[in-house]
């Protein structure tokens, strides 16, 4: 599916279910829309915080994950759309 972020849209923490896999495509990402952040499913080992990374990412990037990952989109804060293609694989051997 194809999701476009106007301004002030954003994406809530979710996952993808029991999916194996989710992906995300990024077609029109200006240098100051922020990327995907992902949180880690165990607290940081030393003083117990939630873990949160993000992937440096441009236009063309295609990231692949497994589909319990938690993950959310801050506020697009600028004009401009922010477009990315998203999917998720089942792979059964």
């Amino acid at each position: 599916w194809i999701v476009k972020y106007k301004k002030n849209d954003y994406q809530t923490t979710h996952h993808h279910g029991r999916v194996m896999y989710s992906g995300i495509l990024y077609l029109d990402l200006d240098k100051k829309h922020e990327t995907t952040t992902f949180i880690a499913p165990w607290p940081n080992e030393i003083n117990g915080h939630t873990k949160l990374s993000k992937i440096e990412c441009k236009e063309g990037t295609l990231i692949i994950f497994p589909g319990h990952l938690l993950h959310f989109v801050n506020p697009n804060n600028i004009e401009k759309e922010r477009s990315v293609i998203s999917f998720d694989i089942n792979a059964y051997l």
